[in-house]
């Protein structure tokens, strides 16, 4: 089916600037390369960027995930799994330990306005979560869980989880109180997010080929289908929320279909697009729907950019010699 782009969902509120570093211009974040363990700034704009050099803090990083402001990263230390705070409020990251905490498996999430985070302690059966972000980090207690596979955080702290299980995956929910609940199943989950405020989340269920927006996560929690078969999902592999709360995004492996997050029933002003790469991810990256597709970071990196009058694919160039895409026309 062909769905007709319609720029009305895309009319936003981007004017919110992409986070700007005040030695080295505007700056699209940057990117944490395993193969490596550095970090590297993603510096300009899109469709107009490249990576800055590496950024070595004298350790090897395991694992780092950047603010959605890009003002901070969190990282795990390689030989003994500290977490740190990296800060790139100046030409010079600062580097600091939140003292005793450590994570063995490296896995941390950032809610998105970067004020809180959670990080795995064990398999993400423990999560410890931070408030405080990025310079007073405080532990602001422990959730613990039988087991998460996916996890998301609020700016209040509040958490949204799923766990597989038999006939599917188990969607979780956990108030600043810690206290936990199940709010509901998916089919087959393929992504999850979370709104700042913390009052919606949203999921892609495979198995029922839809994209599910949930109302009122703090109270009664209900589910409602924004987009399905004929909005073209089909095969999701990621979910997004944009920064503004007004657009949700669902990736499939050569495409991305947004709706209006506040539509109450599948949306008929839909926009599917067909990305010039093969999609392994879907990622927040700045502005308010500026977002990561891919990962690699030997390869060109490739963008949507859905806060261009016209919502585009953009790349940065691979920071290493590495042959460039074809222009897109």
């Amino acid at each position: 089916m062909k769905i007709i782009f319609s720029a009305a969902i895309f009319l936003l509120a981007s004017c919110a600037a992409l986070a700007q570093n005040q030695v080295n211009g505007p700056n699209l974040n940057g990117l944490f390369d395993p193969s490596s363990g550095v970090i590297r700034r993603i510096i300009g704009t899109p469709g107009a960027a490249h990576f800055g050099p590496p950024i070595q803090p004298g350790f090897r990083i395991a694992s780092a995930i950047f603010s959605p402001d890009g003002r901070y990263a969190l990282a795990v230390r390689d030989s003994d799994r500290q977490v740190f705070v990296l800060s790139f409020a100046s030409l010079e990251p600062a580097y600091s330990a939140i003292s005793g905490l450590v994570s063995a498996d490296g896995h941390i999430v950032i809610s998105p306005g970067g004020a809180a985070a959670a990080v795995c302690i064990d398999g993400c059966r423990t999560i410890m979560r931070l408030a405080g972000l990025p310079d007073s980090p405080v532990a602001a207690g422990t959730v613990v869980f039988d087991r998460v596979d996916t996890l998301a955080i609020d700016d209040n702290g509040a958490l949204l989880a799923a766990a597989a299980d038999g006939a599917g995956a188990s969607l979780l929910y956990s108030g600043k109180d810690g206290a936990t609940r199940v709010i509901g199943h998916a089919g087959s989950l393929r992504g999850l997010a979370i709104s700042a405020d913390g009052n919606t989340g949203l999921f892609a269920d495979a198995a029922a080929g839809t994209l599910v927006r949930i109302d009122d996560l703090p109270g009664a929690a209900t589910f409602t289908t924004i987009a399905g078969a004929d909005q073209g999902i089909a095969g999701p592999i990621g979910v997004a929320i944009s920064r503004s709360g007004r657009l949700a995004f669902a990736a499939l492996e050569s495409s991305i279909v947004a709706v209006d997050l506040p539509n109450a029933a599948p949306s008929t002003n839909a926009t599917r697009l067909d990305a010039p790469c093969a999609i392994t991810g879907l990622d927040y990256l700045a502005g308010d729907a500026v977002l990561r597709l891919t990962a690699d970071a030997g390869a060109p990196l490739w963008l949507f950019d859905a806060d261009s009058s016209q919502p585009r694919f953009v790349f940065v160039p691979a920071p290493a010699s590495a042959p460039l895409p074809e222009a897109i026309q």
